[in-house]
C-alpha cells in the first residue's frame, strides 16, 4: 500500500467499492425497474483499470487539498509575523478564533485560485495579530464562508452590483441598485446564461447583497412592486479584500 493510501483509507475503500460492490449490484440494476442502462453503467465501473484510475485520482485529490491548506497556513503565519506552530497554538486557544481556522481551512481545501488562497491566509493571519477586535474576527469568519460559496461568476456579478454604487462620469450614484432590466443586461454582458437567479440567491444567502422592494405609481393601478438588488456593506468589504490581494500580485 502506498503512503497516500495509508494516510487516506478512503482512496482504497472507494476503489474497492468501484471494483467490487458496484459489480455485485450490476445484476440487480439489470433486473430492477430501471432497465439495462443502469446495469451497463454499474458493470463498466468494475475491473482493475477503473480501480487503478480511481486510486490515482483520489491520491492527487487528497494531495492537492493538503497542499492548499498548508499554503494558506504558511501565508497566515507570514502575514501575522509568527511561526506556523505558534499561529496554530494561539488560534486554537480561543473557540472564536478556532472557528475561523476551521472555516478557513474548509474553504481552502477546494479553492483552486491562488489569489483566493492568499486572501484566506490573510483572514486567518488577522486572527493572530495583536489588537484584533471581535468585529474584525466576525468579518474574517464571514469572509471565509462567503468565499467558499462563491466562484468567478458570483464575483463578476457582485462587481457589477458594486459598479452601480460608484459615481458615474457625471457624478451620479444609483440609489436603487439593479432592477430586472439592469440584471438582464448584466446577464448577457457577463455571459451568465440561465444562472442569474442562482447566482443572486447565493450572494443574498451569504450576505453579500440585499434586495430592496420599491412600490412605484403605475396608473391606472395604484402602484406596482419592483425589486432592486444592491451590494451590501459586507459585500463592499469583501470585494475590497479581493482587490487588496490582487494589488499584492501586481506588485510582486
Amino acid at each position: 500500500m502506498s503512503r497516500d493510501e495509508d494516510e487516506h483509507p478512503l482512496a482504497e475503500t472507494a476503489a474497492d467499492i468501484a471494483s467490487g460492490g458496484i459489480a455485485a449490484l450490476a445484476g440487480l440494476a439489470v433486473a430492477g425497474p430501471y432497465g439495462t442502462v443502469e446495469g451497463a453503467l454499474a458493470g463498466a465501473a468494475a475491473g482493475p483499470a477503473v480501480k487503478a484510475s480511481l486510486e490515482q485520482f483520489l491520491s492527487r485529490y487528497w494531495k492537492r487539498r493538503e497542499s492548499r491548506v498548508a499554503f494558506v497556513i504558511k501565508v497566515a503565519a507570514e502575514y501575522a509575523g509568527v511561526r506556523v506552530d505558534s499561529l496554530l497554538n494561539r488560534i486554537g486557544q480561543e473557540p472564536e478564533r478556532e472557528q475561523l481556522l476551521i472555516r478557513t481551512l474548509q474553504a481552502a481545501q477546494d479553492e483552486a485560485q491562488l489569489q483566493h488562497l492568499v486572501a484566506l491566509g490573510i483572514s486567518l493571519g488577522n486572527a493572530d495579530r495583536s489588537g484584533y477586535s471581535e468585529e474584525q474576527l466576525t468579518f474574517e469568519t464571514a469572509f471565509a464562508r462567503a468565499l467558499a460559496d462563491c466562484d468567478d461568476s458570483h464575483i463578476k456579478l457582485l462587481r457589477e452590483l458594486l459598479r452601480y454604487e460608484e459615481p458615474s462620469s457625471d457624478g451620479y450614484i444609483s440609489t436603487q441598485g439593479m432592477g430586472a432590466r439592469d440584471l438582464e443586461l448584466a446577464r448577457q454582458e457577463l455571459q451568465l446564461g440561465g444562472t442569474l437567479d442562482y447566482l443572486l440567491s447565493v450572494l443574498d444567502r451569504v450576505g453579500l447583497t440585499r434586495v430592496e422592494t420599491v412600490d412605484r405609481p403605475s396608473p391606472p393601478f395604484a402602484s406596482r412592486t419592483e425589486n432592486y438588488w444592491r451590494i451590501s456593506d459586507f459585500g463592499k468589504e469583501f470585494v475590497k479584500r479581493l482587490d487588496q490581494v490582487a494589488t499584492l500580485f501586481e506588485q510582486s
